[in-house]
């Protein structure tokens, strides 16, 4: 494979070349579930025929079968979408654009259909998990993985009926958009890594797949939804700028991007040649300084730090209570330390309706 190979997986089960121990597993899930209820109305209607064609055949080639054990095959258009979106985050943060790899795009739905065939996430799928495989399996070690399940009940019970049931799961249908952009805010993700892993220098290629299903458990319809973000980087990479830094938000910000009440970050990427050595970036004495617009100080709070190789392998957290759309906010991060000497680095912020 030359200088590239397939590194790592988010939050931590695969290490980086010969860091395996660094890595830590952090269960995480992104689940939505949502109970619906329709009004009531004269007579009741049988359990509608099942509406997997209506609601999915605008994401499918193929609608996925998840008990045949089918991934599906997604639309080029719903591909081109995730994958506009993760350049357009890495555009955001002066990242090079990565390119998208087809050859794994069967590799990348068969990760997705493990998780939406079990309803649950893990990097390591045990052979006995539903629709297992061997191609599915090894994807699930280096990508970000996503979960979303909501449920209708049932408009057969309790002489209730849905109107339009096929309209409903339309309108609660996750857009593969959110799925990107969702791994990006890293809700309840105290690590980001999936965050770190989309604006990760030197990640070159990705894959994305995605596999829906809808079940009928005779009392409701469920929908559920898996993902997978296969991604290959590359250990060293072109000369990136002197003192280049990755920091979330930074600049004009789209708030659909951000969610102020989720952590902010920073990663000093002082070495292109060898991601391994960022590594030696010590962040432990490092003060974070923010102000807003006419010089008042903002609180940070929840801070930690890490070295693990959750992409490239140095991350400064916190929060900052209090932050307004459309207010610009200026951060300082002094006393980062590496090459014998400390570093301070300076950034705005603005996050952005």
């Amino acid at each position: 494979m030359g200088t590239e190979e397939y590194l790592g997986m988010v939050n931590g089960e695969k290490g980086l070349g010969n860091n395996e121990e660094k890595m830590k597993k952090l269960p995480i899930a992104f689940i939505l579930l949502l109970t619906l209820t329709a009004s009531s109305g004269p007579g009741l209607s049988k359990a509608p025929v099942s509406p997997e064609t209506a609601v999915l055949g605008p994401l499918y080639i193929q609608v996925p079968d998840i008990s045949e054990c089918i991934p599906g095959k997604l639309t080029d258009k719903e591909i081109q979408t995730a994958f506009k979106v993760v350049n357009r985050i890495r555009a955001l943060h002066r990242l090079s654009p990565v390119t998208y790899k087809n050859s794994i795009d069967e590799a990348s739905a068969k990760a997705a259909l493990i998780v939406a065939a079990n309803r649950s996430m893990t990097h390591h799928p045990s052979r006995e998990s539903l629709c297992f495989s061997d191609e599915g399996a090894e994807a699930s070690s280096h990508s970000n993985l996503f979960i979303s399940t909501y449920s209708i009940w049932d408009p057969t019970l309790s002489g209730r009926r849905v109107p339009d049931i096929v309209t409903q799961m339309k309108k609660y249908l996750i857009p593969t958009s959110d799925i990107v952009a969702g791994w990006l805010i890293d809700h309840n993700v105290p690590s980001l890594g999936h965050r770190r892993w989309l604006l990760n220098p030197f990640l070159t290629e990705i894959s994305f797949g995605r596999v829906d299903t809808i079940r009928h458990s005779g009392s409701r319809w469920d929908v559920i939804t898996g993902g997978a973000l296969v991604y290959r980087a590359v250990k060293g990479m072109p000369s990136l700028p002197a003192n280049f830094f990755v920091a979330c938000p930074f600049n004009d910000y789209p708030a659909s991007f951000f969610d102020k009440n989720e952590f902010l970050s920073f990663s000093a990427i002082p070495i292109s040649a060898n991601i391994f050595g960022n590594e030696l970036v010590q962040l432990d004495a490092a003060r974070i300084t923010i102000t807003d617009q006419y010089g008042k100080s903002m609180p940070v709070r929840d801070i930690h730090w890490d070295n693990n190789a959750y992409g490239v392998p140095n991350a400064l957290i916190w929060k900052t209570p209090g932050l307004k759309l459309n207010k610009r906010y200026h951060v300082t991060i002094s006393n980062v330390r590496f090459g014998n000497s400390a570093h301070t680095y300076r950034y705005w912020f603005r996050v952005i309706p």
